[in-house]
């Protein structure tokens, strides 16, 4: 199954990256980023986009997306100011999140990851299993011949 798009459209550096690394630590997201609307990768569509709310209070006007958005913003305030200037905006998020806080927000607007994550913890399931049998086995074999 495909993993969920997530276009990241800010000038800054810091903010940018750090988002980045968060969504990409499990693997279950693609991750790009973009420092403005006008640098959006070619060939490759969003699923959801997270747009710094400098961007817009930088002059940018209404800003049209092909895709879902969430405003990133410090306050409920600002984001609440801002959230107007994007008509895909479905909500907003601070702009630096916890994992937990990210997840939920994409869930929130269908942006979910499980099914990229099941396989992963399934094997890994499957994995401790055997290695529990295997420990098992071994320790009732030496209790029998011992």
């Amino acid at each position: 199954m495909n993993k969920p798009h997530v276009l990241i459209l800010s000038p800054h550096v810091g903010i940018a990256e750090g988002l980045v690394r968060l969504l990409s630590l499990e693997g279950r997201y693609e991750v790009r980023r973009a420092a403005g609307p006008f640098e959006e990768p070619k060939y490759w569509h969003a699923d959801v986009v997270l747009v710094d709310g400098s961007l817009l209070r930088n002059g940018l006007g209404v800003l049209s997306l092909s895709a879902p958005a969430l405003v990133l913003s410090g306050t409920r305030e600002d984001a609440e100011a801002l959230l107007a200037r994007v008509p895909t905006a479905k909500g907003w998020l601070r702009k630096d999140p916890t994992y937990p806080e990210l997840e939920r927000a994409l869930a929130s607007i269908g942006i979910t990851s499980s099914a990229a994550a099941g396989p992963r913890a399934s094997v890994a399931a499957v994995v401790a299993f055997a290695v529990a049998f295997v420990g098992v086995v071994i320790a009732v074999l030496w209790l029998l011949f011992k």
